[in-house]
């Protein structure tokens, strides 16, 4: 594979903009009018329509609540006022030879009124926070949560050529797939891994027999948003052949090793690898990405898709097109449903391909599918092609384009 660093250019027009034209279709029922007649001519079907339309009206809905609270108030109020009253009356006493009439019939009057307006500004006060609320569960409701603000993992170069430490958190099969999830928890629960686009990471450990280990791998992230604290990657999970084939040696030996030989919890050496992202043609700015991906290669490609089809200022890519290859249905269980999402989101900018063979068998297989064919469209000006995935189906990869007319150098192997 190659491991030339991302160059400028390609980081600058990796980028999409997103024109969707709403349009919206307005639907009206037609009006007809008749010649008014010599009499009175009644609709009732229509007077008996347009009154459950009434009735089922939000508006009316609204003026029948606000009047039951109106009513409600005024009823509590009612209520309240009539009980002070009667308080008032079985407590007060009033002595005759102390207290002239005059007097009496002041305080007879004085209580029920402030009774009256005490039990009103009661009322008003529940009813305010009651309000107040209801506004704020609302509030609470429709607003964002706040973003998270991760640390960048440190990465000293001077101690221990950059390395850092992870721990092995869990593995778990993903699906009915023949992949496995590897995940990792950092140092920290606030940190995330400091990568750019199309930068692999470099993973080590030892085995039983104090052997070092070893692998390059492209983090694999389940959703858009950063993960902070933790990471993961994505390895397969079949004979030692079949995963030296689809990984490599050295990477199949690390994925050995984490499989037979660590356990949760145990340490695993870590700092960023290569950057194999780079764009070599001269025809700029970028307007169209294909990516042809096998395995575990849709891993970063569907990192690459989420970055390139959201709308940014400075875009650049007009369409996205994902071909992806894999032996078995089964495999397409590891990021099918993430790519219907950014499809059903951005289904005018990406097309997205699922096809199913084995391209390790014949020289010729791509070019015998009618399906990769069709899904692969022509050169234009502007296209960059990104290849992910074994090496070897990788070369057949190259060879494949080449026919179909695209230039070596527009080309770039993950």
């Amino acid at each position: 594979m190659s491991a030339d660093p991302i160059s400028s250019a390609a980081q600058e027009y990796l980028a999409v903009t997103i024109d969707q034209p709403l349009v919206e279709f307005e639907r009206m029922s037609p009006l007809t009018s008749k010649p008014r007649g010599p009499g009175v001519n009644i609709d009732w079907p229509a007077i008996k329509k347009g009154m459950l339309g009434l009735l089922a009206s939000k508006s009316f809905r609204s003026v029948v609540k606000a009047t039951a609270i109106v009513v409600c108030i005024v009823l509590a109020i009612t209520y309240l006022s009539k009980s002070r009253r009667a308080q008032t009356a079985e407590t007060a006493e009033p002595d005759v030879s102390t207290e002239d009439t005059s007097s009496t019939s002041t305080i007879s009057k004085t209580n029920p009124l402030s009774a009256i307006i005490a039990s009103v500004a009661s009322t008003l006060s529940a009813l305010g926070i009651l309000i107040r609320d209801r506004i704020a569960k609302i509030r609470e409701k429709f607003q964002k949560p706040p973003e998270e603000v991760g640390v960048p993992m440190p990465f000293d170069n001077n101690d221990d050529e950059g390395w850092g430490v992870c721990t092995l958190r869990s593995k778990r099969r993903l699906g009915r797939s023949s992949f496995v999830q590897y995940e990792f928890d950092l140092p920290e629960s606030d940190y995330f891994l400091p990568l750019d686009l199309g930068q692999q990471l470099s993973l080590c450990c030892l085995d039983n027999d104090n052997n070092v280990a070893k692998g390059e791998f492209f983090p694999y992230n389940v959703e858009s948003k950063p993960r902070f604290g933790t990471f993961s990657i994505l390895a397969p999970n079949r004979t030692p052949p079949e995963n030296e084939f689809a990984i490599g040696d050295d990477a199949a030996n690390f994925v050995r090793v984490l499989k037979q030989d660590l356990k949760v919890g145990d340490e695993v050496a870590l700092k960023p690898g290569k950057n194999r992202l780079e764009y070599r043609g001269q025809y700029l700015p970028v307007t169209d990405m294909v990516y042809i991906a096998c395995g575990t290669g849709v891993v970063p490609v569907m990192d690459q898709v989420r970055m390139v089809l959201p709308s940014t200022s400075s875009s650049s890519v007009e369409s996205v097109t994902v071909v992806w290859i894999n032996e078995s249905t089964r495999d397409f269980d590891v990021t099918a449903e993430q790519l219907e999402k950014e499809y059903h989101r951005y289904n005018t900018k990406l097309a997205v391909s699922c096809i199913v063979d084995d391209l390790s068998k014949g020289e010729s297989a791509m070019n015998d599918n009618p399906e990769i064919y069709e899904a692969v469209p022509d050169f234009i000006p502007g296209t960059m092609a990104v290849l992910s995935g074994p090496v070897a189906i990788m070369r057949k990869a190259v060879e494949y384009l080449q026919k179909r007319g695209y230039p070596l150098d527009c080309m770039c192997i993950l």
